[in-house]
């Protein structure tokens, strides 16, 4: 009887854990009626035993031996539900490689529209993605080789190779994804490990432009391009200066300079910067800057 009544007790605590399991999702209904049924079981057991402790020794020692055969195959089964669910617990990965983003912990509850995890392959090698603004992705094509640094490497300098450039996806509806482009870079490096950071380095020859002018030279107006020029004129107490507004095309332009084409001269004073708005026929008095006039 002491046995059947540890085996009824053994069966109840494995149905509270196999329905708590069920709640959250880790058991399916197949296991837990199973549990249930096993739990009947044992308490038909324990109830017989009870029933019968004042029968013959004979029959008592008959039942004994059933109600252990029965605790066999129950164990039995509840080991394997147990690989059952350490099999189903268990997440592995089809290849080697790092875990680069852990989303969950233990016992939390998953999100089924978040992944598990991030996890970076070394074997297929290593992606950079760098946003450029745009006027310079116009120079780039894919294919091009570029020189990378990697910062926690100490800086150590490899090649790659651009095998995309995509537009970013815009994160509110109305947003202009069109300012900058993402260049995706592929590069082979035995010692990263996914997730490291970057500088990249790519100098392009380009044609030679007549006129160079400084970026903050160029002004825009719906989306036509122009420059401020100084012209003279004599006045009463001498020679004065005043605004002109020129019309350019811009064909070109780095971090400093900016190629342009259109009615601007040579001869021309290009203002570069001035200490209060200007429009075109204001008056102006002229310093001198290396790059140009300011006024």
């Amino acid at each position: 009887m002491l046995i059947q009544r540890m085996t009824w007790k053994q069966k109840k605590k494995n149905l509270e854990n196999v329905r708590d399991l069920f709640k959250i999702g880790a058991e399916t209904e197949v296991n837990l009626q199973k549990a249930r049924n096993e739990l009947a079981v044992a308490e038909r057991l324990y109830k017989k035993a009870l029933d019968e402790k004042n029968k013959p020794t004979q029959n008592l020692n008959i039942d004994i031996k059933s109600a252990e055969l029965d605790i066999k195959l129950q164990k039995s089964r509840i080991d394997e539900i147990k690989d059952e669910l350490e099999t189903a617990n268990n997440i592995a990965a089809p290849d080697d490689g790092v875990i680069t983003a852990l989303n969950c912990q233990k016992g939390s509850t998953l999100d089924p529209s978040v992944p598990l995890y991030t996890m970076s392959l070394p074997a297929g090698g290593f992606r950079l993605k760098v946003a450029v603004d745009s006027t310079k992705a116009n120079y780039l094509v894919t294919g091009d080789e570029v020189e990378i640094s990697i910062n926690s490497l100490n800086e150590e300098k490899v090649k790659g190779k651009i095998i995309a450039i995509t537009t970013p996806a815009v994160d509110k509806p109305g947003e202009n994804n069109n300012l900058q482009k993402v260049i995706v870079i592929d590069l082979e490096l035995k010692t990263l490990v996914g997730g490291e950071h970057a500088d990249i380095y790519l100098k392009k020859e380009t044609k030679n432009y007549e006129m160079l002018i400084p970026n903050e030279a160029v002004r825009e107006e719906r989306n036509d391009y122009y420059v401020f020029v100084i012209k003279e004129s004599e006045g009463p107490l001498g020679k004065e200066y005043y605004i002109q507004k020129i019309k350019v095309f811009c064909e070109a332009s780095d971090d400093s300079y900016t190629a342009v084409s259109g009615g601007l001269l040579f001869s021309d004073r290009v203002v570069f910067s001035s200490d209060k708005p200007l429009s075109e026929g204001d008056r102006v008095r002229i310093t001198k800057g290396n790059k140009g006039s300011g006024v």
